[in-house]
């Protein structure tokens, strides 16, 4: 699975960080060694210098694997280490982890907690492909179960640690968040999204961990085109909006100039954020597909895609690349693939259409 390790995060009040030989001083003074603090979640307390030194140097050298995750909880006010928040458990083979978190009790009630879960929780489901995270407090533990009951986590029945060994929870109070997955679409009202049939010939539901990456597929170009002219569109759905990644961010490119403004402009479509079994699509960075239903949780009405795709380009999430981008062996492939393409469209009347209005500088040109 997609592993990131434990990176740096930083929220308005706190840097969560990796864990270093000189955060000695500040856990054995704010927390480590205090039983009121390492009993919340179930650890021992570490009293000396040496103790604390052979803790820490077992964590540093877990950051060298990518699967580690542990931060330091530092105070962006006093520069001070107050806690930490860590994945305890980590599950492969379903991609899950169990959280668990502490703070220093001279800071209690500040709500540093909630913020670093938060942080982690958005950085996880960001960075990685875990499916979902996990936590749970004894029933006792009111302090922590504040922080679980106002986060966006959820109460579950149960949690791994427990479901593997065939026991149920015993005064524990099991939360979970399920990564959210997002689909675009042009039909309104829907509960469950469906498997259907596309050009790869399976059964499956299309969907991306990043709302931004499924902007693109809410205009049909083809059929867009065609309503505007007013010729009938009953073919096939065909995005004509190509993209790529660069450095795992998206890259909607153009084929003929103004192309993405032509297609996205003044279209609305359905974003619906779904829970299910998903599986990670390996040729696209971010794409998650399944082949059994999905229940939708939400549902989001975009009303101008173009304006959308803009927004999501401002925000730095991805790239919209100009026609006058093109490179000449790019512009050269285009004219071979536009010619291949009208040539092969004879049972598509409505496609062919579209090639013909937009191209018809390449179709009418020879060589």
């Amino acid at each position: 699975m997609k592993h990131c390790g434990t990176q740096k995060i930083e929220t308005k009040r706190l840097i969560l960080r990796r864990f270093t030989m000189a955060d000695v001083a500040d856990l054995l003074e704010l927390w480590i060694a205090d039983p009121n603090v390492q009993g919340e979640y179930g650890e021992p307390t570490y009293e000396t210098m040496e103790a604390v030194e052979e803790l820490l140097q077992k964590w540093i050298a877990g950051y060298e694997n990518a699967a580690f995750y542990r931060w330091a909880m530092v105070e962006r006010e006093s520069n001070r280490c107050i806690g930490q928040i860590a994945f305890c458990r980590v599950y492969e083979d379903c991609r899950a982890a169990e959280i668990e978190y502490c703070v220093s009790a001279r800071f209690w009630g500040k709500g540093y907690a909630g913020e670093a879960l938060q942080a982690v929780i958005d950085h996880t489901f960001a960075n990685t492909d875990f499916a979902w995270l996990e936590a749970y407090h004894r029933a006792e533990n009111e302090k922590s179960g504040r922080v679980l009951e106002k986060s966006a986590m959820r109460r579950t029945e149960t949690v791994e640690r427990f479901r593997r060994v065939g026991k149920s929870p015993e005064g524990e109070v099991c939360y979970r968040i399920n990564r959210p997955y997002f689909h675009a679409s042009q039909t309104p009202g829907l509960t469950v999204l469906e498997p259907r049939v596309s050009n790869h010939g399976t059964p499956l539901i299309y969907t991306s961990c990043k709302r931004e990456n499924v902007l693109v597929y809410l205009s049909n170009a083809v059929e867009k085109h065609c309503k505007e002219v007013g010729f009938a569109h009953s073919g096939p759905w065909r995005k004509w909006a190509s993209y790529g990644f660069e450095k795992g961010k998206l890259v909607l490119e153009e084929y003929w100039p103004d192309a993405t403004r032509d297609t996205y402009t003044g279209v609305g479509g359905y974003i619906y954020t779904v829970e299910g079994d998903f599986t990670p699509q390996e040729d696209i960075p971010d794409a998650f597909i399944s082949t059994t239903p999905a229940r939708v949780v939400a549902c989001e009405w975009v009303p101008d895609a173009y304006l959308a795709l803009q927004e999501a380009q401002e925000a730095g999430k991805i790239r919209l690349k100009s026609y006058a981008e093109n490179s000449e062996k790019t512009l050269h492939w285009l004219a071979k693939t536009i010619r291949q393409e009208y040539d092969a469209s004879s049972d598509a009347p409505d496609y062919r259409r579209f090639l013909k209005d937009k191209f018809s500088y390449l179709l009418h040109k020879k060589g």
